[in-house]
């Protein structure tokens, strides 16, 4: 999902350059690198919404959705215009199935930065995920537009497009 790194890229570069290393290891999969560099951060700025964002990210990239839930959650009251972080935490809701929160925060997302094809993506899934078909394909009908290259949206478009033309009562065992 390019447009998710790249709103997390204009997260690392709203903060400066000594955010670029917990840029590096993310990509890189050092995720426990990145935690322990947001600790020390957070132990000499425990105001530093960055820093539990990306301390959040790494806990979700890891599966550790109830840790990612508090440190998004964190991030997101310093900072309520951190899109990264409610796209984020929107992604830990749906891996845990709590559809109704990862929808608020994709849409206050997508609020702040519209045109991120990745969260219109993520916002549609969830709704396919619901079996709100048409809402899906809109969702995925937008992040295509944005992006027609979203591998993930053009699939998940597919699935919610043959969901839609089944029957009412076999979409409802979705």
């Amino acid at each position: 999902m390019s447009d998710f790194i790249s709103l997390l890229k204009k997260l690392v570069a709203a903060h400066g350059e000594g955010a670029a290393p917990n840029m590096a290891n993310l990509e890189q999969r050092k995720y426990d690198e990145v935690i322990k560099d947001c600790e020390e951060a957070l132990t000499l700025d425990p105001g530093n919404d960055f820093a539990y964002a990306m301390r959040g990210e790494a806990h979700r990239l890891q599966d550790r959705y109830d840790k990612a839930i508090e440190d998004l959650g964190e991030a997101i009251r310093l900072n309520s215009d951190n899109a990264f972080a409610h796209a984020s935490r929107g992604e830990a809701y749906r891996s845990l199935e709590r559809y109704d929160e990862a929808i608020m925060d994709f849409d206050e997302a997508l609020a702040l930065e519209l045109g991120n094809s990745s969260i219109h993506a993520s916002r549609g899934e969830v709704y396919r995920q619901q079996g709100q078909f048409n809402k899906a394909i809109a969702d995925f009908d937008k992040a295509l537009e944005l992006n027609p290259g979203n591998a993930f949206a053009t699939e998940k478009r597919g699935l919610a497009e043959n969901k839609a033309k089944q029957k009412p009562s076999e979409t409802a065992r979705l």
